[in-house]
């Protein structure tokens, strides 16, 4: 019976025992890499738009000048005026890290940034403000839900102060995403409560594997741009 069972479970277990491995010794960053880093900057995929790893590979490489640019749908329309057509064609000093996707409105570029706080502090970057963001009922949760992953909102807990902006995007991200990644969490910074260590540990152990998954899930994606 038991060699049964062990048939049935144990390449589940042994698989399951190998991801763990792999994750726990998987670094958590990537190397700097400016042919790959130039790609993503204008591969406008969901793994590109998405990814901290990425973000923060090619924002904090001092060997390059990549500048944010925060947008929606406008960054697929390349054209003589597109920014990265004039940056190229001007050689200007910058290359535009194109950040958008088609119904990516204000508050998925909001949380999208708590990624990348400390590689924007101080620095450029453009936030290109489209007309389609002005609707009555606000963003779309289906896209919101859509570009949204669990990483954000740790990034979010863990930046967050209890002020009454973190509040309000706390609440904004419940009525689009009600049942999302750390909703529990989420409520307590809504209502102004403040998280409890343990609260602080679960984050700790959730950015530990994310960083980890994003890092090699990043690496072994095949988009093209």
């Amino acid at each position: 019976m038991l060699r049964r069972l062990w048939q049935i479970l144990g390449p589940v277990i042994c698989a399951a025992l190998l991801l763990v491995a792999l994750l726990a010794i998987y670094p958590n960053k990537l190397k700097h890499s400016a042919e790959e880093e130039k790609n993503d900057a204008v591969a406008l995929t969901h793994i590109s738009f998405k990814s901290r790893a990425k973000k923060i590979r090619a924002l904090s490489d001092k060997s390059q000048n990549f500048v944010p640019f925060f947008g929606s749908s406008e960054w697929n329309r390349m054209d003589s005026f597109h920014p990265s057509m004039l940056a190229e064609a001007y050689n200007r000093s910058y290359t535009p890290y194109l950040l958008g996707q088609k119904g990516a409105a204000s508050l998925t570029q909001y949380f999208g940034m708590q990624q990348i706080t400390s590689q924007m502090t101080n620095k450029k970057a453009v936030y290109f403000i489209s007309p389609q963001w002005f609707v009555k009922n606000g963003a779309n949760a289906s896209a919101f839900q859509n570009y949204f992953s669990s990483d954000q909102m740790i990034s979010f807990l863990e930046n967050q102060t209890g002020t009454v902006y973190d509040q309000y995007a706390a609440k904004r991200f419940l009525k689009l995403y009600p049942k999302g990644t750390l909703h529990q969490l989420a409520e307590k910074v809504a209502k102004g409560e403040s998280l409890s260590s343990f609260d602080e540990g679960i984050l700790s152990f959730k950015r530990f594997l994310a960083l980890k998954e994003d890092a090699l899930f990043s690496q072994l994606s095949f988009s093209n741009s």
